[in-house]
């Protein structure tokens, strides 16, 4: 699978602090969502980066327990382990007012045309 690689994920993330049911389910959650889009390719091997975007409502969980699930999702699947992840970006913006992500992909416009939370996940080689 070509990099950069992304997908959206609806509904609010489980952060690290979540329930082990929540933080579970959520981490299967992804783990089918990036499936569908990874497809059969094999992992990466080389260095990423991962940048992470939560568009929601009112409360929102800490970017850095927000992270750890989502990378833990990732492993095995997109990339072979999360040790690989050289540079994480971490947002989030609150959807009652400017998203403020300059040049949003495709994939990004065309969720935030519709309601509800969601989390934004993008892959792509490290440059380091």
């Amino acid at each position: 699978m070509p990099t950069p690689f992304e997908f959206v994920i609806d509904g609010p993330p489980a952060s690290r602090q979540s329930s082990a049911f929540s933080r579970n389910r959520w981490i299967e959650d992804i783990k089918r969502a990036a499936g569908q889009h990874w497809g059969s390719e094999p992992p990466l091997s080389t260095t990423v980066e991962v940048a992470l975007a939560n568009f929601f409502y009112g409360g929102s969980p800490d970017l850095d327990n927000m992270a750890k699930p989502i990378l833990d999702a990732l492993k095995g699947l997109v990339y072979v382990d999360d040790s690989q992840v050289f540079d994480l970006i971490c947002r989030k913006r609150n959807l009652n007012g400017d998203a403020g992500i300059p040049n949003p992909s495709q994939i990004l416009l065309l969720r935030l045309s519709n309601p509800g939370p969601f989390v934004h996940i993008l892959v792509n080689q490290a440059t380091s």
